[in-house]
């Protein structure tokens, strides 16, 4: 064997040597900028707030106000508002997102109709037009039927909205 050889052998050994380890700074690097990402989790560590604590940490702009409207334990994780013709607000709510009920297990989202606001904004009466939904994604009451998205591909309208606000819907 050539002294050239060797040479060039033990040149290639010391370039992947230092790639070896170059790459692997970079992935320690990436690793511990993940640990120090306080969302990392999915939840941020913090203590929950009342809501009037968390109306004050909202910036506004200049002319704007933020009224409580419901909070728990009337609404949990609400996920999506429309107002219909009535002025009456309809917010999907979810204690399942973001993970599907697994099968064989009942599901438990359902959809509010908040209404009879009084003047500080808070809704007087909250109704249950819904139950029994996993993920209702998209809610649109307009007119008659409301028209309610879930991620199974589960297209729903309500075909009336009977005395007591309860209604069934049927599948389309």
């Amino acid at each position: 064997m050539s002294t050239r050889h060797v040479i060039v052998e033990s040149t290639f050994a010391k370039a992947d040597w230092r790639r070896l380890i170059r790459v692997t700074g970079v992935i320690v690097l990436c690793l511990r900028l993940h640990a120090a990402d306080p969302f990392a989790e999915n939840v941020r560590p913090t203590e929950a707030l009342m809501p009037e604590q968390e109306q004050k940490s909202f910036h506004l702009p200049p002319g704007f106000e933020i009224q409580l409207v419901a909070a728990e334990p009337d609404i949990l994780k609400p996920m999506n508002m429309a107002f219909d013709a009535q002025g009456r607000l309809w917010v999907t709510v979810t204690r399942e997102y973001p993970f599907p009920v697994p099968p064989g297990k009942p599901a438990r989202d359902q959809i509010k109709i908040l209404s009879d606001f009084d003047e500080n904004g808070r809704a007087r009466k909250i109704t249950t037009f819904a139950e029994g939904l996993d993920i209702p994604i998209g809610i649109y009451p307009f007119r008659s039927p409301a028209n309610v998205e879930a991620p199974k591909r589960d297209a729903l309208k309500r075909e009336s909205l009977p005395p007591d606000g309860v209604s069934t819907f049927q599948r389309i």
